[in-house]
């Protein structure tokens, strides 16, 4: 048995990630590792609470820090595999197959993802939602 075994399945780990990622967002770390931030350590989460048409308060938001994924601000839980959909500029049907890439994002900004070009390569494009996002499977390499 293999003592130093620190992760049986290391497809989804915490990993540091730029100032402005939120959950969903592409993601590069380091030299070209790439995916896609599950949840991020100390991002306040923010949703509404519906009610009834008769509520006196039908839109009541509640706001605070989550406790139970125990990340740090400045990580992430992020998804190493699989296919998600993100927003791409100019990408068509006729685009599928194509190599997807990354940007590392600076100043407050998260990862952008492009065609064109990129630091790394994401990914490849398989298919649109009918929004017209595109759905990128996970496959780092170089650019």
């Amino acid at each position: 048995m293999a003592t130093n075994e620190i992760f049986k399945y290391s497809d989804w780990i915490a990993l540091p990630v730029v100032e402005g990622t939120v959950n969903g967002s592409p993601v590069l770390v380091g030299d070209g590792l790439v995916g896609v931030a599950q949840e991020v350590g100390g991002l306040t989460q923010t949703w509404s609470i519906g009610g009834m048409a008769l509520d006196p308060q039908p839109n009541l938001s509640v706001s605070f820090v989550p406790a139970s994924n125990h990340l740090e601000p400045g990580y992430a839980s992020v998804a190493l595999t699989g296919a998600f959909a993100h927003e791409i500029e100019g990408v068509t049907l006729e685009d599928v197959g194509s190599a997807v890439f990354i940007t590392q994002g600076t100043g407050g900004e998260a990862a952008t993802l492009s065609l064109a070009s990129g630091d790394y390569r994401f990914g490849f494009l398989i298919n649109l939602t009918t929004d017209g996002r595109a759905v990128v499977r996970i496959e780092g390499g170089a650019a």
